[in-house]
């Protein structure tokens, strides 16, 4: 363990090692644990995987580590240097150097290693934003818009809570607001749904985006919101009803496979399952995936696109979406489609808002807006 132990990390017992690593992730990263908590809980461990032998070695590496002031050397290789300081896997590290500035790139590591506040779309079927906010001042919880977008209307931020804290309000439970991320608001807002429309979101579970959009229209027309499996889609029925959404449709079925019973829809939303590099934050262990083969998931993204835009009506607004940075699962994915697709074009979408909106494409970093990692692009049916 460099420095701070007499063997080198190669000769320690696998055990030892996955120990020692989660136990020096806690004293670096993790301040809401003591380090004596993160030594002594280490040294345990170790004893349960019937190592006890190691248990001292395991709490003399990490005090050495503390009594040096926690610092450590990096490989001088940049990838790994950049994998070792930000505990990432070097293949997506590598893809992060590879298509973004290296500032850009480190942003996005940086900000999986901070948290951020809980973020909620206020039900506008239900109440407004002021009311909403001195209800939740009521009873102890400081909620605001979210600092860098004033213009994102109908959001709050709370600090320091949980979802689950939130969920646990009888505001909740009176169906006031819903759990979710700016991006993922963003992403509403570029598909602009429209009253008495007919709006398909094909993969929607747990059905935040359907939500938005459905409130976004005022409860007039009709929002079909699909899911692979009846258990998600089930989510999605008992949000709806908690909120009082009643122009939500769910339903259970592949988003890949063309369904010739779907109705034809002004707006169609896919947000795509994908490796989710830009939500590593609130998933860590996100962090540590080899990603340098995803054709499986490359073909299904397209597999999805291509089925969701035989649902698009003429004139009709088709929405890609994803919550990765990654561009093979993004630009590359829009690119080939609109290849094979002439009869779409990519159109332009919250261009009043300034960067990084403007074009049809655009890919959210933390930095830019104080969000999770995100893609959109919006597209049109000639």
């Amino acid at each position: 363990m460099g420095v701070y132990g007499s063997k080198p990390a190669a000769k320690l017992d696998k055990e030892v090692r996955a120990v020692l690593a989660a136990g020096i992730y806690q004293l670096l990263y993790c301040e809401g644990i003591p380090d004596r908590a993160a030594v002594n809980e280490s040294a345990e461990l170790i004893k349960q995987y019937g190592k006890a032998s190691a248990a001292g070695y395991v709490n003399a590496v990490m005090r050495s580590m503390i009594r040096s002031g926690k610092s450590f050397e990096l490989p001088e290789d940049k990838v790994k240097a950049i994998s070792v300081k930000y505990s990432c896997s070097e293949s997506i590290v590598s893809m992060l150097l590879k298509s973004y500035p290296e500032e850009k790139a480190v942003s996005l590591l940086e900000d999986s290693l901070t948290s951020r506040g809980t973020v909620f779309r206020v039900n506008t079927a239900k109440t407004d934003t002021e009311t909403l906010r001195k209800e939740l001042e009521n009873i102890g919880i400081s909620a605001s818009p979210p600092a860098l977008l004033p213009w994102l209307w109908n959001c709050l931020v709370s600090d320091g809570l949980s979802g689950n804290s939130l969920s646990g309000t009888e505001l909740y439970k009176q169906g006031m607001f819903h759990i979710q991320g700016i991006s993922s608001q963003l992403c509403c807002m570029a598909l602009d749904p429209r009253e008495n429309e007919t709006i398909a979101d094909v993969c929607a579970a747990p059905g935040g985006k359907s939500f938005t959009i459905a409130e976004m229209m005022n409860g007039t027309g009709t929002v079909y919101s699909g899911e692979l499996h009846e258990k998600r889609t089930g989510l999605i029925r008992s949000g709806a009803e908690r909120l009082g959404l009643k122009n939500i449709r769910t339903y259970t079925h592949n988003a890949a496979e063309y369904d010739e019973t779907f109705p034809k829809a002004d707006r169609v939303l896919c947000d795509v399952p994908c490796s989710g590099i830009g939500v590593m934050g609130s998933k860590p262990e996100i962090k540590y995936k080899d990603i340098s083969d995803l054709s499986k998931l490359y073909s299904t993204q397209a597999a999805i696109l291509d089925t969701s835009s035989r649902y698009v009506r003429s004139g009709g607004v088709l929405v890609y979406s994803t919550c990765t940075v990654d561009p093979a699962e993004n630009d590359d994915i829009v690119r080939d489609f609109l290849g094979k697709h002439s009869d779409f074009y990519a159109e332009p979408f919250l261009k009043e808002y300034g960067e990084p909106f403007g074009g049809a494409m655009t890919t959210i970093f933390p930095c830019d807006l104080g969000s999770d990692g995100f893609f959109i692009c919006r597209m049109r049916r000639k």
